[in-house]
């Protein structure tokens, strides 16, 4: 993976892209510092190692902040196959926003473009 940043003057944006196969029914995509960033946005692929048995492009939306707050939001396309074991979820501690990528199997992978806001 490869980051880039874009630097505003005040705070930071930060784009990179990964490609994960996962290791575990919830493997976390993304550890992001509250006190650096308040959102973020996630462009992904996730799919099937047999691609016709599920498949799914979208985009995961969230915004913190330092305190205990996470939203979520996954707006996606419609599955080839059926992807609806597959789930997102964001944790905050204050001093993470932890993101992870939840599938009923490892039999799961997942392309994302990350922009750190």
């Amino acid at each position: 993976s490869g980051a880039m940043i874009i630097d505003s003057g005040s705070k930071a944006t930060k784009l990179d892209s990964n490609r994960i196969a996962v290791t575990s029914t919830a493997t976390v995509i993304s550890d992001i510092d509250p006190t650096v960033y308040v959102g973020a946005v996630f462009d992904y692929t996730a799919y099937n190692n047999d691609k016709t048995t599920g498949m799914r492009t979208g985009q995961l939306m969230l915004a913190f902040d330092e305190s205990t707050n996470v939203t979520i939001s996954d707006v996606t396309t419609t599955d080839i196959g059926d992807t609806s074991g597959v789930t997102f979820t964001a944790t905050n501690n204050g001093s993470s926003v932890r993101v992870s990528y939840n599938t009923p199997d490892t039999d799961w992978n997942i392309r994302l473009f990350r922009r750190l806001l």
